[in-house]
């Protein structure tokens, strides 16, 4: 099954309706590069102290 190129799929919403759906996008994978991150660093941290103080860039 071959996909449509993506001017054809694209609906005629209003323009402000399509910039409050795309900021809502945006705000909810912001949020989830957040919580992923946090996690991470949580998990790192976990491990640090299990590993005997081995410290890990970034966090």
């Amino acid at each position: 099954m071959a996909t449509a190129p993506f001017s054809q799929v694209r609906q005629n919403y209003h323009p402000q309706c399509e910039a409050a759906i795309n900021s809502q996008i945006n705000l909810e994978l912001y949020a989830s590069y957040v919580y992923l991150h946090s996690w991470g660093c949580l998990w790192r941290k976990q491990r640090e102290w299990d590993w005997g103080g081995i410290k890990i860039k970034g966090c």
